[in-house]
């Protein structure tokens, strides 16, 4: 006769305590929601443009040289973003990446004019620039290693998906506010304020649900950090390394790269340009179909 406790017959013989929590699909479930925003918040301007223009009394030109300047802040941010991300970890910077983007998107709906727009749109580039150096690092330490490409996969869908959304709710969002206050001139300030909001309750959530490291995370179990693998425990400058790293043997001394020969490595890569390549055709669609 089987005790109380003994697996009934047809049970898994892991018990309910060694199957791993499903932490880490927490981590690229907050990490697509983020990737969402990210491009509602970058293309929200676009379905508008012409009630803004209409609303600020400007000038196609004059707008999209404004608007552009986004472009130029993302890509002079995007290295040393990246970099404060893998220094400092990714809970706190990429929290103040959004929340960062999140006021600008803000402070776009209250602009008055072609300098409050090309100042705003600025300072969406420059804390955007962090938001996928970021998510690719802590993807690094939640996700195994067999199952990376598709996390990322699943990221970088929600961009696509939120560029989607920010051509179709956009003007639908502006007419149901002009209908919910009684005017028309000036809606879409409501939309993007919306924008905004949502950002600012994603970097709260994002600050309670996420931690660094697997192993400083109350709801991950021993299972689920044994399956995240090696590449979970390896910790920041400023965090103590787990029990198990202590106990690792110590990897053998490499000597330091020459920055010519690194340099070098760079420029004759066949794969780095063609992924550069490929960067420069993706981003060349997504601005100018």
């Amino acid at each position: 006769m089987n005790s109380p406790n003994s697996p009934a017959a047809g049970d898994s013989p892991l018990s309910t305590e060694a199957r791993p929590t499903p932490v880490r699909f927490v981590v690229v479930a907050m990490c697509f929601l983020m990737s969402v925003l990210l491009y509602v918040d970058r293309f929200a301007l676009s379905p508008i443009t012409s009630t803004i223009l209409t609303d600020l009394k400007l000038d196609e030109e004059q707008f999209g040289r404004a608007v552009f300047a986004f472009f130029f802040a993302y890509a002079l941010c995007q290295v040393p973003a990246g970099w404060l991300s893998d220094t400092l970890g990714a809970r706190w910077t990429l929290a103040l990446y959004v929340v960062g983007w999140s006021l600008a998107t803000i402070g776009l709906g209250l602009a008055k004019g072609l300098v409050t727009i090309m100042a705003m749109r600025t300072l969406l580039g420059m804390a955007q620039a962090g938001a996928y150096p970021a998510a690719a690092s802590l993807l690094k330490r939640w996700i195994p290693a067999s199952g990376r490409a598709r996390a990322n996969n699943v990221v970088s869908m929600g961009g696509r998906a939120g560029n989607l959304l920010a051509q179709f709710l956009t003007p639908l969002l502006a007419l149901g506010a002009a209908g919910l206050v009684g005017w028309q001139t000036g809606a879409w300030r409501l939309v993007l304020a919306l924008y905004g909001a949502l950002g600012l309750v994603w970097a709260a959530a994002f600050v309670w649900l996420y931690r660094d490291r697997p192993h400083d995370h109350p709801w991950c179990n021993e299972a689920e950090r044994q399956l995240i693998g090696a590449d979970g425990r390896v910790g920041f400058a400023h965090l103590e390394p787990t029990t198990a790293a202590k106990h690792m043997k110590p990897e053998r001394p490499v000597g330091k790269a020459h920055p010519t020969n690194l340099a070098l490595a760079a420029v004759t890569s066949a794969n780095l340009w063609l992924i550069s390549i490929m960067g420069v055709a993706v981003n060349v669609g997504w601005v100018f179909w």
